[in-house]
C-alpha cells in the first residue's frame, strides 16, 4: 500500500485526497505522458533491433562478396565506413612446425624415452605486430621426440 492509498503522508499525518479539476487534469496529463514515453521507448527498441539486424546482415554480405571476389576491397570499405560497427575481418589459420630442444638433468640410469614421455611443453604463445590483426587462439601438440644427447 502506498502513502496515497491510505491517505497518509511521509510522517503518517492525514493527507486529504483532492479531486480538484486542475489536479485531475495534471494527473491525466502525467498518465498520457507516461504512456507516450513507454510507446516511444518501445519504438526505439524496435528500430535499434532492426538497425542492428540490418548492420549484421550487411557485414555478412560484404564479407561473402569479398570471399567470392564479387566486390573490390576498396568499395566494401567505403560501404562499411558508413556504419560504425562493421569490421571487415576474417579468420585465418596458420600452422607452424616448431622444433624445440630441452636440456633436462636426470639421474644416471634414467631412460630417455621415459623422461621425454613425462616432460611436457606448458605454453607456446603467439603474438602479431600486423596492423589490425589479433591472435584469437592457439593450440599446440608435441607429436614426437628423440634423444639427441
Amino acid at each position: 500500500m502506498t502513502e496515497n492509498e491510505n491517505n497518509t503522508g511521509t510522517f503518517g499525518e492525514y493527507v486529504p485526497e483532492s479531486n480538484h479539476p486542475v489536479l485531475q487534469q495534471l494527473k491525466n496529463q502525467i498518465e498520457n505522458l507516461e504512456s507516450q514515453l513507454k510507446a516511444s521507448q518501445d519504438t526505439v527498441m524496435r528500430v535499434r533491433d532492426k538497425y542492428r539486424t540490418a548492420e549484421y546482415a550487411l557485414e555478412a554480405k560484404l564479407k561473402e562478396l569479398l570471399d567470392d571476389e564479387n566486390i573490390e576491397l576498396e568499395y566494401a570499405k567505403e560501404i562499411a565506413d558508413i556504419f560504425d560497427s562493421i569490421t571487415l575481418t576474417k579468420q585465418i589459420t596458420i600452422q607452424y612446425d616448431i622444433t624445440a630442444t630441452a636440456t633436462i638433468e636426470v639421474p644416471y640410469g634414467a631412460d630417455a624415452d621415459d623422461v621425454a614421455g613425462s616432460t611436457y611443453v606448458e605454453r607456446v604463445e603467439f603474438y602479431t605486430d600486423f596492423d589490425d590483426a589479433e591472435v584469437l587462439e592457439s593450440d599446440h601438440d608435441v607429436n614426437d621426440w628423440r634423444d639427441v644427447s
